[in-house]
C-alpha cells in the first residue's frame, strides 16, 4: 500500500500549476517581475544621473576630491586594510564623465585587487 503525502498546503507545490491555469495571474506575475527588473536597472544608473545633473563646477570639484581621496587612501601601503572601501570609491569615480585614462587606470587597479 502506497501512502501519498498531502502537499496541497505546502507553499510552492501548486503555485506554478495555478499560474499556468489562470492566464490573468500569469500575466500579473510576469508584469510584477518585469516591473521589478525595470526598477533594478533604472536604480543602477541613479548615481550617474545625479552626477550628470550637477553643475559642472561642483561636479569637477567633487571629482577632484574623489580622485585625491582614492590616491591617498588606496596607495599600496594602505590598500590591504581598506580593500572594500577602495573598491567602493573606485566604482564611484568611474561614474564621473571627467574620469579620463589616468582615472580609469587607477580605478581598475583598485577593482582588480
Amino acid at each position: 500500500m502506497t501512502v501519498r503525502k498531502d502537499t496541497r498546503g505546502t507553499p510552492g507545490t501548486g503555485s506554478w500549476r495555478v499560474l499556468r491555469r489562470d492566464p490573468r495571474r500569469l500575466a500579473a506575475f510576469i508584469l510584477v517581475v518585469l516591473a521589478l527588473l525595470g526598477f533594478l536597472v533604472w536604480n543602477q544608473g541613479q548615481e550617474r544621473r545625479a552626477l550628470s545633473r550637477m553643475p559642472s563646477d561642483e561636479r569637477a570639484e567633487l571629482y577632484s576630491r574623489a580622485l585625491a581621496d582614492l590616491e591617498l587612501l588606496c596607495s599600496e601601503a594602505r590598500q590591504t586594510a581598506l580593500v572594500h572601501e577602495c573598491r567602493r570609491r573606485a566604482r564611484f569615480l568611474l561614474k564621473f564623465p571627467e574620469c579620463d585614462g589616468k582615472c580609469r587606470a587607477l580605478a581598475e587597479q583598485q577593482l582588480e585587487r
